[in-house]
């Protein structure tokens, strides 16, 4: 198979053949490769035809810190009886950072299915019960997870590195400076940030990206970020995500009738666009309270007071996150982006009076 394989192939399996031939598979028998470079590097390997597996190679300066939570995710989640599936780890390197897990054979991606044709309430609720499920699993001290904040949103949000600005594109550096020019959002951030309140197991980075679907069963992936942290970070990335994906175009459509794109054209196109995301959130959050409830009685709602709002001010911070990582590629805040940030900036400083209307009703 070798002489097959693309130079760029090739050295994937040279460095994680350690990794197969713990598992018993010869690298030899490898015959099919499909090899992804984004944050990490990546790849499907096929053997024998029909057995596939996933192998991840976890790369960047905070490489280290990712792998160690990744294993200990796997290492918690071993005896807990949680509402979704996560493929198995086979095997792992600490030297190269690297996990090898069985293929997760799914039916379709939720990332997908919101880019086609949105999701409905049934699914949503789906979703609610698997997080709801992590979120109110039990921790001891001899589990030794990490409990540090996550570094988005930043804890000290008007501070950036000298290395983050100097590789920053001009967007990105166009957006911290409406964020650090504005004392209001940056109070408002510290505050959420700073909450003091019940640390839970959270994914830490739950987008409709990590969420796959097997017949009726959820599968989650992508553990790097594990913790004991805020639930609010996960639902409101998660919620902030759907609000994206209807919001994304808010600008199109927008003008007023002089062709103008206006502060009272975005906002009218914002409410009509709200109007048809707010039942799949409020479906998602009913159910999620419910089951969080249910599984933990009364006790749950006494540990994570004014959740509601944490919440708003999280999903408003994911806007500013999608916009961070859309400036990184294009270099620029296009129109869209500066509406979305807009609709950000008010659910962080005023997410009592957004909850409800997003649909989180205590």
């Amino acid at each position: 198979m070798k002489a097959n394989l693309r130079r760029k192939e090739q050295a994937f399996i040279d460095v994680v053949s350690p990794l197969l031939q713990d598992v018993g598979i010869n690298p030899s028998l490898v015959q099919g490769i499909d090899v992804k470079v984004g944050r990490n590097q990546s790849a499907v390997l096929e053997v024998d035809g029909n057995q596939q597996y996933f192998v991840k190679l976890i790369q960047g300066s905070d490489g280290v810190a990712r792998f160690r939570r990744s294993k200990d995710f796997e290492n918690w989640v071993i005896n807990k009886s949680i509402k979704f599936a996560t493929p198995k780890l086979l095997a792992f390197s600490k030297d190269q950072r690297a996990l090898m897990f069985e293929f997760a054979r799914c039916d379709t991606n939720l990332g997908e299915m919101l880019g086609d044709k949105f999701i409905d309430s049934v699914t949503a609720m789906k979703v609610a019960v698997a997080i709801g499920s992590l979120h109110t699993s039990t921790v001891s001290i001899s589990d030794n997870i990490e409990s540090d904040l996550p570094v988005l949103p930043p804890q000290f949000p008007g501070l950036i590195s000298l290395d983050y600005f100097e590789n920053a594109t001009i967007g990105e550096r166009n957006l911290w400076r409406i964020l650090q020019n504005d004392a209001e959002l940056l109070e408002a951030l510290d505050l959420l940030v700073d909450s003091r309140i019940n640390f839970v197991p959270i994914h830490g980075d739950f987008r409709p990206d990590q969420v796959f679907f097997r017949a009726d069963e959820v599968v989650l992936l992508d553990f790097e970020e594990f913790r004991l942290g805020d639930p609010a970070r996960d639902l409101g990335s998660f919620i902030g995500d759907l609000f994206y994906h209807k919001m994304s175009w808010i600008a199109v459509g927008a003008q007023g009738t002089d062709g103008r794109l206006t502060h009272e054209s975005l906002l009218e196109r914002g409410v009509d666009l709200l109007g048809q995301v707010r039942p799949i959130i409020q479906s998602f959050w009913e159910k999620y309270c419910i089951f969080c409830c249910g599984a933990q009685s009364e006790t749950w709602k006494m540990t994570q007071p004014n959740l509601a709002n944490r919440v708003t001010g999280y999903a408003g911070w994911h806007l500013f996150d999608r916009s961070l990582a859309r400036s990184a590629l294009s270099g620029r805040l296009t129109a869209n982006d500066r509406a979305l940030n807009g609709i950000g900036r008010n659910l962080i400083i005023n997410s009592g009076m957004f909850a409800q209307e997003l649909g989180l009703g205590e």
